[in-house]
């Protein structure tokens, strides 16, 4: 299917790309029950007349009389200025005229030019789809909000409005990741290594811990690298940090600035710039994909998206970064004897109390030399298999995952 929209008419091709996608029944929606319109009017009881909207795409149910969900959508074509507020709020209040008629609405704007940042908080509040055709002709979301609707058949609705939304997205191609690296674990180990080298040299000779502030301040000179941990931005964005690709800058939340979990964190945002600042992908493609949970125990991510990729990738970088292996199989050499431990370069781990206090030990010393987490250390220890257990499988599964409860308060 070809995403770009070609020609001298924003609105015809964007319709034939809906129409031939629901023709075909290509994308899951039946061209039984939804049905796709150019230039439709719908009746405005405001105006005592139909307004006439650009595109609409009407579902019908099975054995319904009438269309139950609508989708009015604008398509502007811009030749030099960015989408203002007053045609976002000039859309919203003609579909909201269409309102109360027995059907539920919802809206898509569609733009050849990016959103003023007023126009896309306008949408954000009201639940407005914004589509962005960028400079490079490729298709991207901007902004998507759902909401759960409150009425006796909210779950078929809400249903039926994912189908038609994740209709939407597909029939633009708006899922395409360009230019991410499938990187290996070995391969994300080196360019750690590598920066670390340039940054100080001395970090991997003598198995040291990793020079925050001078990372900061060499990836600012060097790389022109911005940074920013004044706002509180877990509050606003539910982040704990994140690398913001158009600003080049590093977010993280200025609670956890300088506490044990920064250097992780902090760690996790230069993978992303390191490994995917050339990647491009959209917010609402991102966001739709779910996470996948790394299972320290078989030491496995479920790799099926592109997110699970983009955020296993940072956080190899982030444990090769902070706990690189050369000097942190060293130090827990170190630790090991001096705690008194025979058998050093690995760890035991039985249901003896003395093995299970060895390992909180040596986690808690480790965590507090390279100034991160004990998760952190825990999620190494088991990268370069040091933990040794005197277990069956199943059994050391439920061992560890107590031990990881303990840690993190569960």
């Amino acid at each position: 299917m070809n995403s770009v929209l070609k020609g001298d008419t924003f609105e015809q091709n964007s319709y034939e790309l809906l129409k031939q996608s629901i023709n075909n029944d290509e994308l899951g929606i039946s061209p039984k029950y939804a049905k796709v319109f150019l230039k439709k009017g719908y009746f405005s009881q405001l105006r005592n007349k139909e307004i006439i909207f650009d595109l609409a795409i009407e579902i019908w149910p099975p054995n319904s009389e009438r269309y139950t969900l609508l989708y009015l959508i604008e398509c502007k074509s811009y030749s030099t200025k960015d989408v203002p507020v007053d045609d976002i709020e000039e859309f919203l209040f003609k579909a909201s005229q269409i309102a109360n008629h027995g059907y539920f609405i919802k809206a898509a704007f569609i733009s050849n030019s990016s959103f003023q940042e007023g126009a896309v908080e306008i949408a954000k509040n009201a639940g407005l789809m914004l589509i962005e055709v960028t400079s490079d002709k490729e298709l991207t979301i901007k902004l998507h909000k759902t909401v759960r609707i409150k009425t006796d058949n909210s779950d078929d609705l809400l249903k039926s409005i994912q189908e038609i939304e994740s209709f939407i997205f597909n029939v633009f191609e708006l899922n395409k990741v360009i230019g991410l690296h499938k990187y290996k674990r070995e391969d994300i180990a080196n360019i750690a290594s590598n920066l670390i080298e340039e940054i100080d040299s001395k970090v991997l000779q003598q198995a040291l811990q990793i020079p925050i502030e001078k990372t900061i301040d060499y990836l600012k000179n060097n790389y022109k690298l911005n940074f920013n941990f004044d706002d509180s931005i877990f509050i606003k964005k539910g982040l704990l940090g994140y690398y913001d690709i158009p600003e080049s800058c590093i977010h993280i939340d200025s609670n956890i600035y300088k506490t044990e979990r920064f250097a992780f964190i902090l760690a996790h945002e230069v993978g992303h710039f390191i490994l995917h600042k050339d990647i491009k992908i959209n917010q609402q493609s991102y966001d739709k994909f779910e996470d996948s949970e790394y299972d320290f125990i078989s030491d496995k991510h479920l790799l099926n998206n592109h997110k699970n990729w983009i955020e296993w990738q940072a956080n190899e970088f982030a444990a090769s970064f902070i706990l690189p292996k050369s000097s942190f199989y060293t130090r827990l050499v170190q630790t090991q004897r001096q705690l008194g431990i025979s058998r050093v370069g690995f760890i035991y781990l039985d249901d003896q109390p003395i093995n299970r206090q060895d390992f909180y030990k040596i986690i808690s010393t480790l965590s507090q030399f390279f100034g991160t987490t004990m998760t952190s250390v825990i999620f190494k220890l088991e990268n370069l298999n040091l933990i040794t257990y005197d277990r069956k499988i199943d059994d050391y599964k439920s061992e560890l995952r107590s031990i990881y409860n303990h840690i993190n308060g569960k």
